[in-house]
């Protein structure tokens, strides 16, 4: 899971605007760039959609869902054209 050092707790959305922001302060090419987000989402539709909603916002273009023994990839954002 992508999870603070500090804590082992999953990066909050906040985190992740900070981690974010610091990535186009700093990234010389101003073309798009992917945020992969993963963890385990909630069986309750609704808090699923929720938690989801929310690292979009701040910028995550996909969540990848922890599924013992698997993992299953969802993209968050249209697919950019070049």
């Amino acid at each position: 899971m992508t999870v603070n050092q500090v804590t082992g707790a999953l990066l909050t959305p906040d985190e992740i605007r900070e981690i974010v922001g610091y990535v186009k302060t700093y990234r010389t090419s101003s073309t798009p760039f992917d945020v992969a987000v993963n963890g385990e989402l909630s069986t309750d539709g609704h808090q699923k959609a929720e938690l989801v909603q929310m690292y979009e916002a701040v910028g995550a273009t996909w969540w990848v869902e922890y599924e013992a023994p698997s993992t299953s990839l969802v993209r968050l954002t249209k697919p950019r054209r070049k």
